[in-house]
């Protein structure tokens, strides 16, 4: 707020002195837009007109909004359009305190979206994408109703005239799409999936083979990191930064729609064999997916199983999909230790917290947790299970490490008899430090950590996981109690909760009880388990020389 000059602090104060009489939400938003930076309304709106009137009150936010879109607002033009769609979505949605409330603006940003078509505003609709991305809860119902809306309307609307080159090379060109340049766990895959296939080619002498990174780069959430790009570019493979490459204004209110064509002629003259979005989250690339771009397209999925839309010629991940309906094909990767172990620093910083921890709650302290989103923590059926564990272990702690909504889990606390007291709830935190503050990994279920359990894993942190019920795996943290107890004995016949068996959980919440109870209670075999030389790589072996292969002709066949 400092960067506000005091005469417009003062006149906002106005208008927000006004609000407070008149409670007129749209009188109030024409007023703070008017002539006046975006930035500036952007920042007051969102650091003081929000936390004065509706702090922990979206049901109230959004009621209040109903009159700021009525009739005229979809008479304004569409940059006026998207300056009330910041105020309204942006400014009070926190990326990284997500919640089931979310879904409360989904289906009021879904009303928009289809009075857009209704009006043939692509560009609204467009820029409704990521708004909706973000605050829907269910990926299946958010296919049927938004990418089904759009590929009808964009199909109308440009004829998919995509004609492949013939081959004027012996080259197989193969273009990997990334949504933008930050650092989370899908741009860790993809960056050591890419520097894997590098070394495979490099080590194979490959030279009929070549790749190309390409950025969408979008900016309704401000664009990528230069340092992430940094680290893209230094892999050895070509990289294009599409926002910047395509001269598009390095703003959140650019067209999209024109940047999708420019996208389409720009990637079309690249004659690409082989075109890879991992993953699609945005109206671009449904639209390039429409229109086509490359004789084959892929999909690579990291969770979101139920997306089909017209362009998806095949479908692959790096780990068992549950949509059965479409063929997935696996494919094997390893990320690098170093990007899941972390930095010197994080594990000072994961010192300090866990003895800032042990001083409050006793020397012998056992800390229990799990990392990622919430709404993993947030299941009947794991919270009972953490409960039993917590009432027959008096001297542990939970740490629930990660954003969402914690008043759903608090209502589990109580209903279980979790002491609130004992089961914290961090924020947003840094993996890398609290991956060294916990003795014992819970995992979640039925809704399985990603990640963050890798990076425990690297750590060598004891995990207590239960199988995900596929026929061909179990996870490797199984194998490790496996060894565990092959060793020290503590709980009979291990082995034979191992059996395969695909209609149910290879390891039960008994097991999964019994096997805290025991890591708990023994702090040696904890210690012992943490030194030995055990296979810390991520879903499988890496992506070696012998298997470019395979790769290929899984996503060209």
């Amino acid at each position: 707020m400092a960067n506000i000059p005091k005469a417009t602090l003062e006149e906002l104060h106005d208008f927000t002195s006004q609000f407070s009489v008149d409670r007129d939400m749209k009188k109030f938003v024409y007023s703070l837009l008017d002539n006046r930076d975006l930035g500036v309304a952007f920042d007051y709106f969102k650091d003081e007109f929000i936390p004065q009137f509706f702090k922990g009150n979206l049901k109230g936010y959004i009621k209040a909004f109903e009159q700021v879109f009525d009739k005229e607002f979809f008479k304004l033009n569409v940059l006026a359009q998207k300056a009330i769609i910041m105020l309204f979505f942006y400014a009070y949605f926190n990326e990284n305190t997500r919640s089931k409330e979310d879904a409360l603006f989904f289906e009021f940003l879904y009303k928009l979206f289809i009075k857009a078509k209704d009006s043939n505003n692509l560009e609204l609709m467009a820029f409704l994408y990521i708004p909706m991305v973000f605050s829907c809860q269910d990926s299946k119902v958010f296919n049927g109703k938004v990418n089904k809306t759009l590929e009808r309307v964009i199909l109308k609307n440009f004829k998919s005239d995509f004609k492949p080159k013939p081959k004027s090379s012996g080259k197989t060109k193969i273009g990997f799409m990334i949504e933008r340049a930050i650092w989370h766990s899908v741009n860790q895959i993809n960056y050591s999936f890419l520097v894997n296939l590098k070394e495979a080619l490099k080590e194979e002498s490959r030279d009929d083979i070549e790749v190309v990174i390409l950025d969408l780069n979008y900016f309704e959430l401000a664009g990528g990191l230069e340092s992430v790009k940094n680290k893209f570019r230094s892999i050895g493979f070509k990289y294009v930064d599409l926002h910047a490459a395509l001269n598009v204004p390095k703003t959140p209110l650019y067209n999209i729609v024109e940047k999708s064509m420019k996208a389409r002629d720009y990637i079309r003259g690249l004659d690409l064999d082989v075109l890879i979005m991992s993953p699609i989250t945005h109206f671009t690339q449904i639209f390039l997916l429409n229109t086509r771009v490359a004789k084959k397209q892929v999909y690579w999925s990291h969770g979101n199983c139920f997306l089909d839309v017209k362009g998806i010629d095949k479908r692959i991940s790096h780990f068992e999909q549950s949509c059965k309906e479409f063929d997935w094909k696996l494919i094997q990767i390893s990320v690098p230790e170093e990007l899941l172990i972390g930095e010197e620093k994080d594990k000072e910083e994961g010192k300090r917290i866990k003895e800032e921890l042990l001083n409050k709650y006793g020397k012998d302290t056992v800390i229990l947790g799990a990392i990622g989103r919430l709404t993993k923590v947030d299941s009947d059926e794991y919270l009972q299970v953490v409960s039993e564990i917590m009432k027959k272990n008096p001297n542990t702690i939970y740490l629930a490490c990660g954003s969402g909504d914690i008043k759903p889990i608090k209502e589990k606390l109580k209903k279980y008899g979790i002491d609130e007291n004992r089961f914290i709830f961090t924020g947003h935190i840094n993996p890398h430090a609290y991956g060294w503050v916990i003795d014992i990994y819970l995992d979640t279920f039925p809704f399985y950590g990603g990640n963050a359990v890798e990076e425990i894993r690297a750590k060598k942190i004891p995990i207590v996981r239960l199988h995900d019920g596929s026929k061909d795996k179990v996870y490797n943290g199984i194998y490790k109690f496996e060894a565990l107890f092959k060793e020290y004995g503590g709980i009979d016949n291990f082995y034979k909760y191992n059996e395969f068996d695909k209609s149910r959980p290879v390891v039960s919440t008994d097991r999964y009880i019994e096997l805290a109870n025991y890591l708990i209670n023994n702090e040696d075999k904890r210690e012992k388990l943490k030194k030995q030389d055990l296979d810390i790589v991520m879903h499988g072996t890496a992506l070696y020389s012998q298997d470019i292969d395979l790769f290929l002709k899984v996503i060209s066949e």
